[in-house]
Protein backbone atom coordinates (compact mmCIF):
# COMPACT_ATOMS: atom_id res chain seq x y z
CA UNK A 1 0.00 0.00 0.00
CA UNK A 2 1.40 3.40 -0.93
CA UNK A 3 1.38 6.41 1.36
CA UNK A 4 -1.29 9.02 0.64
CA UNK A 5 -0.21 11.96 -1.47
CA UNK A 6 -1.93 14.41 0.85
CA UNK A 7 -1.63 14.56 4.62
CA UNK A 8 -3.91 16.42 6.98
CA UNK A 9 -1.76 16.37 10.09
CA UNK A 10 -1.30 19.95 11.33
CA UNK A 11 0.73 22.11 10.97
CA UNK A 12 1.94 20.72 7.65
CA UNK A 13 1.26 22.42 4.36
CA UNK A 14 -0.58 20.76 1.52
CA UNK A 15 0.76 21.18 -1.98
CA UNK A 16 -1.55 20.52 -4.89
CA UNK A 17 -0.02 20.97 -8.32
CA UNK A 18 -1.62 21.23 -11.72
CA UNK A 19 -0.04 21.93 -15.09
CA UNK A 20 -0.91 25.64 -14.92
CA UNK A 21 -0.61 26.55 -11.25
CA UNK A 22 0.62 25.24 -7.90
CA UNK A 23 -0.90 26.25 -4.60
CA UNK A 24 0.24 25.71 -1.03
CA UNK A 25 -2.27 25.86 1.79
CA UNK A 26 -1.72 25.67 5.54
CA UNK A 27 -3.90 22.94 6.97
CA UNK A 28 -5.26 23.43 10.46
CA UNK A 29 -7.95 21.22 11.90
CA UNK A 30 -9.50 22.16 15.23
CA UNK A 31 -9.89 18.42 15.89
CA UNK A 32 -6.13 17.80 15.79
CA UNK A 33 -5.32 14.32 14.55
CA UNK A 34 -8.88 13.03 14.96
CA UNK A 35 -9.68 13.13 11.25
CA UNK A 36 -6.39 11.46 10.29
CA UNK A 37 -6.72 8.81 12.99
CA UNK A 38 -10.40 8.00 12.52
CA UNK A 39 -11.28 8.91 8.93
CA UNK A 40 -8.18 9.52 6.78
CA UNK A 41 -10.15 9.00 3.57
CA UNK A 42 -12.53 11.80 4.58
CA UNK A 43 -9.60 14.13 5.18
CA UNK A 44 -8.05 13.32 1.80
CA UNK A 45 -11.40 13.79 0.08
CA UNK A 46 -11.95 17.18 1.73
CA UNK A 47 -8.47 18.38 0.79
CA UNK A 48 -8.64 17.15 -2.78
CA UNK A 49 -12.08 18.64 -3.34
CA UNK A 50 -11.75 21.93 -1.49
CA UNK A 51 -8.09 22.69 -2.07
CA UNK A 52 -7.47 20.90 -5.33
CA UNK A 53 -10.53 20.82 -7.54
CA UNK A 54 -12.25 23.98 -6.28
CA UNK A 55 -9.33 26.33 -5.77
CA UNK A 56 -7.65 25.40 -9.01
CA UNK A 57 -10.58 26.23 -11.27
CA UNK A 58 -10.10 29.00 -13.82
CA UNK A 59 -12.21 32.14 -13.65
CA UNK A 60 -11.05 33.84 -10.46
CA UNK A 61 -7.62 35.17 -9.63
CA UNK A 62 -6.21 34.27 -6.17
CA UNK A 63 -7.15 37.67 -4.73
CA UNK A 64 -10.80 37.38 -5.81
CA UNK A 65 -10.94 33.74 -4.71
CA UNK A 66 -9.79 34.66 -1.19
CA UNK A 67 -12.24 37.57 -1.01
CA UNK A 68 -15.12 35.25 -1.90
CA UNK A 69 -13.89 32.66 0.61
CA UNK A 70 -13.60 35.21 3.42
CA UNK A 71 -17.13 36.47 2.69
CA UNK A 72 -18.51 32.93 2.65
CA UNK A 73 -16.78 31.95 5.89
CA UNK A 74 -18.06 35.10 7.59
CA UNK A 75 -21.57 34.31 6.39
CA UNK A 76 -21.67 30.73 7.63
CA UNK A 77 -19.99 31.51 10.95
CA UNK A 78 -16.95 29.34 10.25
CA UNK A 79 -14.50 28.60 13.06
CA UNK A 80 -12.18 31.52 13.80
CA UNK A 81 -9.11 29.45 12.90
CA UNK A 82 -10.43 28.81 9.39
CA UNK A 83 -11.46 32.43 8.84
CA UNK A 84 -8.10 33.60 10.20
CA UNK A 85 -6.13 31.40 7.80
CA UNK A 86 -8.07 32.77 4.84
CA UNK A 87 -7.67 36.38 5.95
CA UNK A 88 -3.91 35.76 6.12
CA UNK A 89 -4.07 34.16 2.67
CA UNK A 90 -6.07 37.17 1.44
CA UNK A 91 -3.41 39.58 2.67
CA UNK A 92 -0.78 37.39 1.01
CA UNK A 93 -2.82 37.57 -2.21
CA UNK A 94 -2.73 41.41 -2.08
CA UNK A 95 -6.13 42.07 -0.52
CA UNK A 96 -6.11 45.20 1.61
CA UNK A 97 -7.53 45.27 5.13
CA UNK A 98 -10.17 47.69 3.82
CA UNK A 99 -11.30 45.17 1.17
CA UNK A 100 -11.51 42.40 3.76
CA UNK A 101 -13.50 44.57 6.17
CA UNK A 102 -15.83 45.62 3.35
CA UNK A 103 -16.46 41.99 2.34
CA UNK A 104 -17.29 41.07 5.93
CA UNK A 105 -19.54 44.13 6.26
CA UNK A 106 -21.35 43.39 3.00
CA UNK A 107 -22.25 39.83 3.95
CA UNK A 108 -22.17 40.07 7.72
CA UNK A 109 -24.80 42.64 8.48
CA UNK A 110 -27.58 41.91 5.95
CA UNK A 111 -27.09 38.15 5.53
CA UNK A 112 -25.26 36.56 8.44
CA UNK A 113 -26.33 38.92 11.22
CA UNK A 114 -24.59 41.22 13.64
CA UNK A 115 -23.07 38.45 15.76
CA UNK A 116 -21.30 36.85 12.78
CA UNK A 117 -20.19 40.24 11.48
CA UNK A 118 -18.75 41.27 14.84
CA UNK A 119 -17.03 37.92 15.36
CA UNK A 120 -15.52 38.05 11.87
CA UNK A 121 -14.34 41.63 12.33
CA UNK A 122 -12.73 40.58 15.62
CA UNK A 123 -10.82 37.84 13.82
CA UNK A 124 -9.80 40.28 11.09
CA UNK A 125 -8.60 42.79 13.70
CA UNK A 126 -6.41 40.09 15.28
CA UNK A 127 -4.93 39.12 11.90
CA UNK A 128 -4.29 42.73 10.92
CA UNK A 129 -2.47 43.37 14.22
CA UNK A 130 -0.31 40.26 13.77
CA UNK A 131 0.38 41.19 10.14
CA UNK A 132 1.35 44.75 11.07
CA UNK A 133 3.65 43.48 13.84
CA UNK A 134 5.35 41.09 11.43
CA UNK A 135 5.85 43.84 8.84
CA UNK A 136 7.25 46.21 11.48
CA UNK A 137 9.61 43.54 12.79
CA UNK A 138 10.94 42.73 9.31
Amino acid sequence: MTAPAITIRPPHRVRVATPHRAIEIPVVYPTGDTVQDVAPDLGRHILRTAFGDATDRPGLDPKSRELVTIAALATVGAPASELKSHIVAGLDAALTPEEIVEAITQVGVPHAGFASALTSIGVAHEVFAEHDAAVTAA
